[in-house]
């Protein structure tokens, strides 16, 4: 048995024992159990979720605040090369952030 099913299980049995819900529990332990277990499992997933939804978005955010630096540095005068050599910076990474000049001039006009 794995951990979710085993305390579930357990807490069943101790209700049984201590006449909590006794007779309805008997009858319908199986069931009981089953539904804990998949509750449990399905609040554990949207949990995982949600964590990995908030990842995502931070990475996304992080994407676009570089994009946005490295767009700030070529209108500042810096190059291409530097944007290599100093930031590292990737061939998509420095056509995204021309067109986010183009984007950001056109909005100006």
């Amino acid at each position: 048995l794995f951990h979710g099913h085993r305390s579930s299980t357990d807490a069943v049995n101790i209700c049984i024992r201590d006449d909590i819900m006794r007779n309805y529990l008997i009858k319908e332990k199986a069931g009981v159990i089953e539904m804990h277990v998949l509750d449990y499992n399905e609040e554990k997933h949207a949990r995982t979720l949600r964590a990995e939804g908030r990842e995502e978005g931070l990475a996304e955010g992080r994407e676009e605040t570089r994009i946005a630096m490295l767009s700030q540095m070529l209108t500042n005068g810096g190059t291409e090369t530097d944007l290599r050599k100093y930031f590292n910076a990737t061939d998509e990474e420095i056509a995204l952030a021309k067109a986010q000049l183009c984007k950001n001039a056109s909005a100006v006009q």
